[in-house]
């Protein structure tokens, strides 16, 4: 039971993360050339770059982003980003969003059929117990 208390709440985190990225999945994002500034290597995750880029009319901004490709400093990428909020940015190549629609579908999918295993489970106890010859030490 603790089980799918756990992995629902780690569903819901997942869904939670993935819809905060769902503006930078669609359209209507705007595109600008960026200078890496940093290269943060990860070995337990994706890595990092941290960019500068230049929003018109706001001037030059920055932000980390996290990548599945090696950078240097001093790279130029194209990065885009949510014209409402120029904060949230991503490298319009070789991004790495939080989390893939595989890895959200799979948990969802063993979120939903962990209740069943478990109830399964309770059945299939219940049903040899019913079935067991009862013992008469008497005799």
């Amino acid at each position: 039971m603790l089980l799918s208390v756990l992995l629902l709440v780690t569903a819901v985190l997942m869904v939670v993360a993935y819809v905060k990225e769902a503006p930078l999945r669609g359209g209507g994002l705007v595109r600008a050339q960026a200078e890496v500034v940093t290269f943060d290597n990860s070995r337990d995750g994706a890595d990092h770059i941290e960019v500068r880029y230049e929003v018109p009319g706001e001037g030059v901004r920055s932000a980390r982003i996290a990548v599945r490709a090696h950078y240097a400093e001093g790279d130029r990428v194209e990065v885009l980003y949510v014209p409402d909020d120029p904060g949230r940015v991503r490298t319009a190549q070789a991004w790495a969003p939080t989390l893939q629609p595989k890895v959200i579908i799979a948990t969802l999918t063993v979120t939903a059929l962990m209740p069943l295993v478990v109830l399964g489970r309770v059945w299939w106890l219940q049903r040899r117990r019913v079935h067991e010859p009862v013992m008469n030490p008497g005799r």
